[in-house]
């Protein structure tokens, strides 16, 4: 199985949410390219904590900015009235028909969305 994560579960993963790690043991981890640039971006990150992130990265397939991200995340900005970023991220779940799994439960309202949520 595979399934899209945002930029909150990644960070939940790397400071080691138990609960999260156990819930994707085995599951193949896909990223959006907007989340990547959202965490090794992080203000006020150190140098270990971007070297951490990036190690985790390898291990994730990232999800690009391709013309059919672009035509679903133009629908869903337009549709949702969602922030842009968000709905890169979403539209590259979308992409790939993957599952998206986010802790921001605004994105339970995208109806075309395979969505679930995170609890804390």
């Amino acid at each position: 199985m595979k399934l899209l994560i945002d930029t909150k579960i990644i960070i939940f993963l790397l400071n080691g949410n138990e609960r999260l790690t156990d819930l994707l043991n085995g599951i193949e981890i896909c990223v959006s390219v907007i989340s990547e640039i959202e965490c090794l971006a992080y203000p006020g990150i150190s140098e270990d904590e971007k070297e951490g992130i990036k190690s985790f990265l390898q291990e994730c397939t990232i999800v690009g900015l391709t013309n059919e991200v672009k035509e679903f995340t133009i629908d869903l900005r337009t549709k949702y009235r969602l922030k842009l970023p968000d709905s890169i991220i979403a539209a590259s779940a979308m992409s790939s028909s993957l599952t998206f799994m986010s802790a921001d439960h605004d994105f339970s309202k995208i109806e075309e969305l395979d969505f679930v949520g995170f609890e804390v």
